[in-house]
C-alpha cells in the first residue's frame, strides 16, 4: 500500500483537502444524469471501460473522489472500487454526493463491514476510502453508527501521519511525566484517536471537554477508558478548564441500576453488613456484594425458608455449587439490562470460578467474625469443580507449557525420505530431545540421548529399515 501523506509542517495544522477548490453544486445536470446513466449500463454489461465522453461529463465529481483517494495513499484496487461505488449510488439517487447527508451517508457506509460487502459486492479495504471521502467532502462525523473501524487508519487518512503522530507523542510524554508508564498505552491512544475525529481537528489545543463527552458518550468501554486519563492529561496542559467527572463514567442513569429487588430484607440486611464491614478494594466489595445478592434471590425461589446465613448447612452449600455450575447469563440478576443479547446462554468457566470465589469471600468472613456458626470450611465447600477449572483459560499456565514443549523439543511430524538418502544414512544420526521423568513429574532439565542409527537392507520387495539395539552386551536386530 502506499505510504500516507503526511500533513504539511508548522505550528498551524491545515486540511490536506480544499474544497474551495471544488464546484459543490448538489443538484445533476442534464449531461451528468446521462453520463451515470450510460455508466451503469455499461457496468451491468460488464464492461470497465469510461468513454471519454462520460468522464468529461463527470468531471467536477470525479476529481474531488480522485483527490481524496490519492492523499489517502489507496491502492488501484481500492481506487476503482471505492469510484465504482459511488457513481451507483449517485445514479440511484440522481443527486451528487455533495447533497448526501448523515442519513444517506450511514446508508451507503452500512452498520458495519459485513453488510457492506453484502449491499454493495465490494470486498476488501473499500470501505474504509468511503469513510475517508465522506468525512474530507461531507463532514460526515456519525462514527459510532459504522461499526467497528480502525481509528488509526482514518486518522491517518484524513489528517496525514505525522499530524496525528505528534498529537499521540505529546500525549504519552505528558503522561509519562506523571508517572504512567506503559500501562494504558492502547486504550488512551483508541480514546485520543476518537476525540480527534470527532473534533475534526489533529491539535491537542482544539480539543474540548464537550467533545471528550461525546466520545465517552458514544464511545466503547475500551475507548471510554481512556477518556478520563486524557482529560485530566489536557487539563495539566492547560486546554481545558475541567476534567471529566468520574462518578458519570460508566454509571447508569439514577434509579435504572436496583440490585436490592427482589431480595428479602433479612438476608439484604446480612449483605449490606457485610458490604460496610469489609475491607476490600471497593471493586472487589462491590463484586461479592452483588454476587451475595444473587444467592438471595436463589435462595428466595429454591429455599424460602433460609434467611440468613445461619441456616447454611453443608448439603445446601453443595446445591448451590451445583447450580452456579449449570447458571446461565442474566440468571438470578437484576435488573437483566446487561448482556441483553446473551441471556440464555450458559456462563464461561472464567465467570462460574469468579462468582464462587465472592461467595468463598462471603461466608469465610461470615465464619471469622463469628457472626455465624463454623459448619463447614468454604474454601472446600464451595470450591471450583474440577470440570470447571479445566475449561477455564490460564494465561500462565499456557505460557509455562509452551516454554516447556519447545525447552524439551517438540516432535515433528513424519516426514518421509527418499531411499537414497536412508541408504546413505543421512538421517541417522540426528540427536532426539528426550525429557528425563523423575515419577510422575518432568524434571525442567533436558538430557540428550543419541537414538541408534538405521541400517536398510535392500529386499525383493524394496526397502526395510532395521534399527540396532544392544541385548546383554551384544548388538542385536530388531526389524521395526
Amino acid at each position: 500500500m502506499k505510504s500516507h501523506r503526511k500533513a504539511r509542517p508548522g505550528s498551524e495544522w491545515r486540511w490536506l483537502i480544499d474544497l474551495r477548490a471544488y464546484q459543490r453544486r448538489p443538484s445533476l445536470s442534464v449531461a451528468e444524469r446521462e453520463a451515470l446513466a450510460l455508466l451503469n449500463e455499461r457496468f451491468r454489461a460488464g464492461q470497465k471501460a469510461w468513454p471519454e465522453p462520460v468522464r468529461a461529463a463527470l468531471a467536477r465529481l470525479l476529481r474531488p473522489l480522485y483527490d481524496v483517494l490519492e492523499v489517502t495513499g489507496a491502492c488501484k484496487a481500492a481506487r476503482n472500487s471505492a469510484v465504482h461505488l459511488t457513481v451507483e449510488e449517485m445514479h440511484r439517487r440522481q443527486t451528487t454526493f455533495w447533497a448526501w447527508g448523515e442519513g444517506e451517508w450511514l446508508e451507503v457506509l452500512c452498520p458495519n463491514e459485513r453488510e457492506f460487502h453484502v449491499r454493495h459486492r465490494w470486498s476488501g479495504n473499500c470501505r474504509q476510502y468511503v469513510v475517508a471521502a465522506a468525512y474530507l467532502l461531507c463532514g460526515f462525523t456519525a462514527l459510532h453508527a459504522i461499526g467497528t473501524f480502525f481509528q488509526y487508519r482514518l486518522a491517518l487518512k484524513v489528517f496525514g501521519r505525522e499530524a496525528v503522530d505528534a498529537a499521540l507523542r505529546r500525549m504519552r510524554e505528558e503522561l509519562r511525566g506523571v508517572g504512567y508508564g506503559s500501562r494504558g498505552k492502547s486504550y488512551v491512544a483508541n480514546a485520543l484517536y476518537w476525540a480527534l475525529l470527532l473534533n475534526r481537528s489533529p491539535r491537542l489545543e482544539d480539543l474540548t471537554a464537550e467533545a471528550l463527552e461525546e466520545v465517552r458518550r458514544r464511545g466503547t468501554p475500551y475507548v471510554k477508558r481512556g477518556v478520563s486519563m486524557i482529560s485530566r492529561s489536557l487539563l495539566r496542559m492547560g486546554i481545558i478548564a475541567r476534567p471529566l467527572s468520574r462518578p458519570a463514567e460508566g454509571a447508569p442513569p439514577a434509579g435504572r441500576y436496583r440490585a436490592a429487588d427482589d431480595v428479602r430484607a433479612e438476608w439484604l440486611g446480612w449483605c449490606r453488613r457485610w458490604r460496610d464491614t469489609s475491607t476490600l478494594a471497593p471493586s472487589s466489595r462491590t463484586t461479592v456484594y452483588y454476587n451475595a445478592l444473587k444467592i438471595g434471590r436463589w435462595l428466595a425461589h429454591h429455599h424460602p425458608d433460609v434467611l440468613t446465613p445461619r441456616a447454611w448447612t453443608r448439603e445446601l452449600a453443595l446445591e448451590y455449587v451445583a447450580a452456579v455450575d449449570r447458571m446461565k447469563i442474566g440468571e438470578w440478576a437484576n435488573p437483566g439490562g446487561m448482556y441483553a443479547g446473551q441471556h440464555g446462554k450458559p456462563l464461561r468457566p472464567n465467570a462460574k470460578d469468579k462468582h464462587l470465589g465472592s461467595v468463598r469471600a462471603f461466608f469465610r468472613d461470615c465464619q471469622e467474625w463469628e457472626w455465624i456458626e463454623r459448619r463447614f470450611d468454604p474454601s472446600r465447600v464451595f470450591a471450583t469443580p474440577r470440570g470447571v477449572r479445566a475449561g477455564r483459560p490460564r494465561p500462565a499456565r499456557d505460557r509455562r507449557r509452551r516454554l516447556g514443549q519447545a525447552a524439551v523439543g517438540r516432535p515433528q511430524p513424519h516426514r518421509l525420505r527418499p531411499p537414497e538418502e536412508l541408504l546413505h544414512g543421512r538421517a541417522a544420526h540426528t540427536p532426539a530431545a528426550v525429557p528425563v521423568r523423575d515419577g510422575a513429574r518432568a524434571r525442567r532439565h533436558v538430557a540428550l540421548r543419541r537414538v541408534a542409527p538405521r541400517r536398510v537392507e535392500p529386499l525383493a520387495c524394496g526397502l526395510r529399515p532395521l534399527a540396532a539395539r544392544r541385548s546383554g552386551g551384544r548388538w542385536s536386530r530388531r526389524q521395526l
